[in-house]
């Protein structure tokens, strides 16, 4: 599915997709979206297991497998293995029934291998070629070696694609550890199927003594607890008669983008909300993607889901539910709050005010039932130095939600990390009293000794917390331009104190060691009045703070971007005169409340392109397509544009039926009627684009 028009016949595009082998338990749920609770394996019984005509083989013993090829049934492919010499050393030749036919004797189906022997590889090539199957055209090559006389993909050089109404879409046995299943006799021989539905396969691994586990939708999870940082490793496969025969998208991607995973919240029977994970580094047929369970998730039953676009003849998009259960024994109770606790102490008659990163629906979360809560636009990021492994001194870490400090065992410099709070919702004649900088130390990897602790220093220079077109902080510079000079620090990494920052500190945390034992997560404050009141009259530019990192050992504090919303970085006020006026981290493009009001003025129907920070797919569509001088004429012409990134906008991406980022979605000039959806697959082509948005601007 590529474009969808709510007012036309759905255009069906993809032979991967377009028809199900699965025997799925699935309900329609009111927003069109199919939620599939329990997952079957496919009934194959209609799979000819018979052969008109078979070469003379040179082994006793050949290995037949069965692969099923697009979505008519009489495309059934009979693939055997033979060892040419018949010595029992090697299989090295396959006969490939090419045509559907059942004839294994006809001119071109025997395919001989092609040894290599390099530093990187060692085993056999075998190219099948072209093969037509109504519609659809498959291409199969690719690299085998040998483990226990079993054949598996080297995950380098597996190239299998199909391409159907000139779209192509690749897929494979990947990594090389997922093996190539054969069977002596073709009554047993096992199904591939390469088309048909994808399916996201969990995978779970005790330890490395042990083999993956398998879960699919209906699985049971486990427990969970709150306050800890979970992990889910998928694929997305293509399964046939057995779940050990499987074919995965590279990388765990399929057609229609990269699946979005979420905890699903239950309270009192009712669901509460969803709570996106994030990351997502994609290798070989797998992804990963986590979340740190947020403390206001209530204990006991909950899911997990992973969320796919799929045609609308199959349910449109899919929501593959599975089970969880969360332990959560701090839930209902208050947050101690040390700054807080000290402000109220020195100023028992002053107003207290939290100053934290939030979206508007983000603002009812209190630490405790005292806490005054105000949205700051607050920005922060990590610089990282160059590295034994690779070198990130130019890279920007502005999305992440953990903010690792110290010295990592991978790193040459300790990593240090700037904070910006943005005080104008503040009134000027507001008398600020005291200001506490609070942060959240999480459990993971690290630790801290004895003699650890953060030095805070005020910045000189702008930076952006997120790669713009001016450039991202980084080690190497505040603004750096990629290829430029442009925006260095006067000395890395904003050390120079005439230029960078300025030479006091102005705060400073003493760390020790962390964790204890038991310990998940500790707060911090420092107390950085008197920097704040000098931002606050004027009296120097802020530019937000630097941290310097003095001791030894690494752990991790939580970004501005955490999802547990309490533990974020807070900025504790105690003040006298008018409250503060919230100021929401919405950056310029992103305000889709905003882009309604305007389209209805300049009569022009939206562009939403969803995405997320963390998906790679995104950011090649960001560098190539949406800088086409064509599209960005389109959109400046034909569209009000807004990028919306999923993790913020998970109940507006869900209703209009996304996904998977990126997707595009158009909606008329009232800002609700739906005219058309468009996916990864043409967003990748500023041509096909471009002639996507034209047809769904009329």
């Amino acid at each position: 599915m590529i474009i969808l028009k709510s007012h036309k016949l759905r255009l069906i595009l993809s032979s991967l997709l377009l028809t199900s082998f699965f025997l799925i338990s699935a309900e329609v749920t009111a927003s069109t979206t199919t939620k599939i609770t329990k997952f079957k394996l496919a009934d194959y019984s209609w799979v000819s297991r018979n052969l008109k005509a078979e070469p003379t083989y040179a082994s006793k013993k050949v290995k037949y497998a069965i692969w099923v090829l697009g979505n008519e049934k009489k495309s059934v492919m009979t693939i055997v293995w033979d060892e040419s010499k018949g010595t029992g050393t090697g299989y090295d030749t396959l006969y490939v029934d090419k045509n559907f036919n059942g004839d294994l004797t006809e001119d071109g189906e025997r395919i001989s291998s092609i040894e290599i022997k390099t530093k990187r590889r060692k085993g056999t090539v075998y190219e099948i070629g072209t093969i037509k199957s109504g519609a659809d055209t498959f291409y199969f090559k690719w690299h085998m070696t040998k483990e226990n006389n079993i054949a598996w993909y080297s995950s380098m050089t597996a190239n299998i694609k199909i391409k159907t109404n000139n779209i192509t879409y690749k897929a494979g046995i990947l990594p090389g550890n997922i093996k190539l299943n054969f069977s002596h006799n073709i009554k047993t021989a096992p199904v591939y199927r390469f088309g048909g539905e994808a399916i996201p396969v969990v995978l779970y691994k005790e330890n490395r003594k042990k083999p993956t586990i398998k879960l699919y939708a209906g699985s049971n999870l486990g427990t969970w607890t709150a306050g800890t940082y979970n992990q889910i490793r998928m694929a997305v496969s293509l399964i046939g008669d057995n779940v050990n025969n499987e074919f995965r998208f590279f990388k765990a991607r399929f057609p229609g983008g990269e699946p979005q995973i979420s905890l699903k919240v239950f309270e009192n029977g009712k669901v509460k909300e969803e709570i996106l994970f994030t990351g997502g580094c994609g290798c070989g047929g797998t992804f990963a993607k986590g979340l740190f369970i947020p403390s206001r998730v209530p204990p006991g039953e909950h899911s997990v889901i992973i969320r796919m676009n799929r045609l609308e003849a199959l349910g449109g998009v899919a929501d593959f539910e599975y089970k969880i259960k969360i332990v959560n024994p701090t839930f209902g109770k208050p947050l101690v709050d040390p700054a807080y606790t000290s402000l109220k102490e020195k100023f028992p008659n002053a107003k207290i005010a939290s100053l934290r990163r939030l979206s508007s629906q983000e603002t009812s979360y209190k630490g405790f039932p005292e806490e005054n809560v105000f949205a700051a636009r607050i920005s922060d990021t990590r610089l990282v130095g160059n590295g034994r492994d690779w070198n990130p001194s130019n890279a920007n870490f502005g999305t992440e939600i953990f903010m690792r400090f110290g010295k990592f065992m991978w790193s040459n410099e300790p990593y240090r990390h700037l904070i910006k709070i943005d005080l104008s919702g503040i009134n000027k004649e507001t008398k600020i009293l005291g200001a506490y900088l609070r942060f959240t130390l999480v459990r993971r990897e690290g630790t801290t000794k004895k003699d650890s602790q953060l030095d805070f220093y005020a910045l000189r220079r702008g930076w952006n917390e997120n790669n713009t077109a001016v450039g991202g902080a980084s080690w190497n510079g505040p603004l750096k331009i990629k290829g430029s000079k442009e925006g260095r620090w006067a000395k890395t990494p904003a050390d120079d104190t005439k230029v960078d920052r300025y030479p006091e500190i102005v705060g400073s945390i003493i760390i020790g060691k962390f964790p204890k034992k038991d310990e998940l997560n500790r707060l911090v404050t420092t107390d950085i009045t008197n920097i704040v009141n000098k931002w606050h009259r004027g009296e120097i530019e802020n530019n937000g703070l630097v941290h310097i990192f003095k001791g030894s050992g690494y752990a991790d504090k939580v970004s501005s971007e955490f999802q547990d919303y309490i533990y974020r970085p807070t900025l504790v006020l105690a003040y006298e005169g008018n409250e503060p006026k919230n100021k929401y981290a919405i950056q310029p493009g992103e305000d889709f409340e905003a882009a309604k009001q305007n389209a209805k003025l300049i009569k022009k129907p939206i562009l939403i392109k969803f995405y997320s920070p963390y998906c790679g797919v995104c950011k090649q569509v960001e560098k190539t397509t949406m800088q086409s001088k064509i599209i960005k004429k389109a959109l400046a012409n034909d569209f009000h544009y807004v990028h919306l990134k999923i993790q913020e906008h998970t109940e507006l991406a869900k209703n209009l039926g996304v996904g998977s980022v990126p997707t595009v979605v158009i909606l008329d000039n009232d800002g609700i009627t739906k005219k058309g959806l468009i996916m990864s697959d043409i967003l990748r082509d500023a041509g096909k684009f471009g002639k996507a948005i034209k047809e769904l601007s009329k």
